[in-house]
């Protein structure tokens, strides 16, 4: 079984048209992630990518979420929300690298 010091080796993560409907805790864990792909899915809400400090690209594209908030990911340069429902981009003018 792999251990936490497995979940700080993940760079990269995938996981497309799964029909996810949140965002769990492990992503939190994986503090040298630099790429997240979570695209065509039912997220509602972004949780748990305040301690992903290292996050470059993040793709939220074709889920259900309808406001940005605990968005705070300081490095992050690439971030795809097409295809949400999104009325407003409140909340983006803190990522001040984008």
């Amino acid at each position: 079984m792999a251990g936490t010091g497995d979940i700080m080796q993940v760079y990269e993560l995938i996981i497309t048209q799964r029909n996810i409907e949140y965002i769990s805790e492990f992503i939190g864990m994986c503090k040298n992630m630099k790429k997240l792909n979570l695209s065509n899915n039912r997220l509602t809400k972004i949780d748990y990518l305040t301690k992903l400090g290292l996050l470059t690209d993040l793709d939220l594209s074709f889920n259900q979420i309808s406001k940005i908030e605990n968005l705070r990911c300081p490095n992050l340069r690439v971030l795809n929300l097409d295809s949400n429902k999104l009325f407003t981009l409140d909340g983006v003018d803190q990522l001040n690298k984008l």
